[in-house]
């Protein structure tokens, strides 16, 4: 039907787009007046604030060195995990484990504390 596909596939997104300017017109006009703005349309403010910042944030290299404590279990085949865009100066440690495991084996709690005190100790 030539009708559904107009509505979801125009329809839709023009709607979703006219409920946007209204919300954050709202918003912005609560803020303006210094005024607190009602709970129904603060959280849609805060949530697109996040997502506006998260998409235009463009973070700025980082000069220092910078210790990655890479899980050898992730599958990845990059290096430095795409850090490297940020950092130039980046230290791997190797640890035995998954990402989301990484501090659960003795082992590797044992390095990543080493690794911690010696960076600790360079900065007395």
């Amino acid at each position: 039907n030539i009708y559904r596909i107009i509505r979801s596939n125009f329809l839709g997104p023009a709607k979703r787009g006219l409920e946007r300017m209204i919300k954050m017109g709202v918003c912005e006009l609560f803020i303006r007046l210094d005024k607190p703005t009602p709970l129904m349309f603060r959280n849609y403010y805060i949530i697109d604030r996040y997502i506006t910042l998260v998409k235009t944030y463009k973070p700025e290299k980082i000069e220092s060195e910078v210790i990655l404590f890479r899980a050898t279990q992730n599958g990845s085949a990059q290096e430095y995990l795409g850090w490297d865009k940020y950092i130039d100066n980046i230290k791997i440690i190797p640890v035995k484990a998954a990402h989301i495991s990484i501090l659960e084996r003795e082992e590797n709690k044992v390095i990543v504390q080493a690794e911690m005190k010696k960076v600790l100790n360079s900065i007395k």
